[in-house]
């Protein structure tokens, strides 16, 4: 159905990439909606299925030897939906876009670190060390 056929297109998106740039890491975020006591419209009962195909299609990618595909689970970036996080409901204000940021950001320095090594790092006073 549409999930498979979602699983698909993203594999062969990902396939394209790698064809254009085979060392570029790529990071794959499922996605972050939660079930939650809401109008029935905001209701996504497929987010599990969709979550699910993301996991499949990184891992084949990695038993493929793709080393340099990354997936980061939207629920660890905001483990608790909480409406103080949201604008009407549904969207994120900017207190749960920071929580977000806060969360993805040691996530991100990780993949850099383990796909450039040797990168300098800025310190906590701005300057770079080796």
């Amino acid at each position: 159905g549409q999930i498979a056929a979602f699983g698909d297109r993203l594999a062969g998106m990902l396939e394209t990439i790698r064809e254009c740039r085979p060392t570029l890491p790529i990071v794959l975020v499922t996605p972050l909606a939660h079930h939650f006591d809401g109008p029935a419209e905001y209701d996504p009962p497929l987010m599990p299925q969709v979550r699910e195909q993301m996991r499949q299609v990184w891992q084949r990618a990695q038993a493929d030897g793709d080393q340099r595909l990354f997936l980061i689970e939207g629920h660890d970036l905001l483990p608790r939906l909480d409406y103080g996080f949201l604008a009407d409901g549904v969207h994120l204000n900017d207190l749960g876009a920071h929580r977000i940021a806060l969360n993805l950001a040691p996530r991100l320095d990780a993949i850099i670190r383990h796909c450039w090594p040797t990168l300098p790092r800025p310190s906590v006073s701005g300057e770079i060390s080796r």
